[in-house]
């Protein structure tokens, strides 16, 4: 039996204690030497111009992924702009539904029936013959409907168009011509039937039916008069050629009247503008010549001296409703606009020839019993009534423009429009200023 020392004994009965705390490391019983920690390498950047060439050919790659898909709607996007401006049913860029049937068929050499439903787009059908017209015509005619009885035949030449329109104020005048020129279509010849109104500053000298708009953008721009005029923003506009609901309406519409004799307007209205069909002579109303001209009805043209005397005396108490309401003077500024366009026209290379419509004689008798209200269209003069009537207003020589006179002689036209016209068979005078105009051709424009 093993014999226990105090040593062991003490050992035996010692108590361990064990805890968390792990007992702390060894020391290495052999030195190691320590080696020095490695420096961590960066990696290397590379040359700038490398990075930018990599990132272009990127872009360039992906860029052109989507320009390649995006080429593949590019004739649709083209043949839908195309379309819509062409077909343009809502007259956002070609104009009206109904001027524009108009205009085609006196382009393709037709006469046009219904001519007393034109009266409200007289003036649009001017504006765009100017637009559409292919060949500048030599010779235009301006002025209110006495001129609108001057024919390609009565003025001498082919090419010719009449541009007058009902009740044309100065600012249907002007606005027509200058409509020609900004399409680069000024004609050489200018045959201005004048009216004595477009000396009248007052309101009641202008017609509610001409473009105002137009009308200040010509003064602004052209003449250097001051206005209200502003630059119309077109931007919003140009964005219906690209709208797929624009497309869509104008391919429906396309479809619905292809072919077909009688065209309807957006709203599904038919346009009665026709063809005339046979001699036009021959046609029971009122028609628009091809040449811009008017023929009247048989009824009105047919008159007997006795009817158009007639005519003329139940007129002439509404005298002062055809924009002469207190016309007694002549309006300075009116007159200085009438010489600026003068010298405007003249600018452009053309031609102007003032055409003197005279009144029916009975009106002249008429008005020359009540002088004190109509000193700016006829004052008095002794001499006969034949003297009264070629003489035709005396505010005319007065507005003649320095420039023109001594070369210019005034042309006459037959008394042509309204109820107080006289037809060549009931008035001398008509017959002589007639049978002058078909022997005096308009003149070249000088050098």
């Amino acid at each position: 039996m093993p014999t226990q020392t105090p040593a062991s004994a003490l050992r035996g009965t010692q108590k361990v204690i064990r805890s968390a705390v792990a007992a702390p490391a060894r020391k290495p019983t052999t030195k190691q030497k320590k080696s020095a920690p490695s420096p961590r390498r960066r990696p290397k950047k590379p040359n700038i111009f490398v990075r930018f060439l990599h990132g272009l050919v990127r872009r360039l790659y992906f860029g052109s992924k989507t320009l390649f898909k995006f080429a593949l709607f590019i004739p649709i996007l083209v043949f839908m702009v195309w379309f819509s401006y062409t077909v343009d049913r809502s007259g956002l860029f070609q104009g009206e539904l109904a001027p524009r049937r108009i205009v085609d068929l006196m382009l393709q050499g037709y006469d046009v029936s219904n001519f007393e439903q034109m009266n409200e787009i007289e003036r649009e059908v001017v504006q765009l013959f100017a637009q559409d017209v292919p060949d500048t015509p030599e010779v235009i005619g301006i002025g209110s409907s006495r001129v609108l009885q001057f024919t390609r035949e009565l003025v001498g030449t082919d090419s010719f168009f009449n541009m007058g329109v009902t009740g044309a104020d100065v600012r249907d005048n002007m606005t027509s011509y200058y409509k020609m020129v900004c399409y680069g279509k000024a004609p050489k010849v200018l045959i201005w039937s004048v009216d004595p109104w477009v000396l009248y500053g007052d309101e009641a000298a202008f017609d509610k039916r001409a473009d105002v708009e137009l009308y200040n953008e010509f003064l602004t721009k052209v003449l250097g008069v001051e206005t209200d005029y502003e630059e119309e923003d077109r931007v919003a506009l140009w964005k219906a050629l690209v709208e797929p609901a624009y497309f869509q309406g104008n391919v429906d519409y396309y479809l619905k009247n292809r072919g077909q004799s009688v065209v309807t307007d957006d709203d599904g209205n038919p346009i009665d503008f026709n063809p005339v069909d046979g001699d036009p002579y021959e046609q029971p109303t009122t028609i628009k010549r091809s040449d811009g001209s008017v023929l009247y009805d048989p009824a009105f043209r047919d008159a007997n001296p006795d009817q158009v005397r007639a005519l003329a005396a139940e007129a002439c108490p509404t005298f002062n409703s055809v924009h002469m309401e207190g016309f007694d003077s002549l309006s300075p500024k009116q007159e200085e606009a009438f010489d600026k366009f003068i010298q405007y026209a003249q600018n452009q290379g053309t031609t102007v020839i003032l055409a003197l419509s005279p009144w029916h004689p009975y009106l002249y008798d008429f008005l020359l019993t009540e002088t004190d209200q109509h000193q700016a269209f006829l004052k008095p003069k002794t001499g006969s009534a034949s003297m009264r009537m070629t003489t035709i207003f005396r505010c005319t020589a007065v507005m003649t423009p320095p420039a023109l006179r001594g070369w210019m002689k005034p042309t006459f036209s037959m008394a042509c429009t309204a109820r107080a016209a006289a037809s060549p068979s009931s008035s001398p005078v008509c017959r002589r200023c007639c049978r002058m105009l078909k022997t005096t051709p308009c003149p070249t424009p000088s050098a």
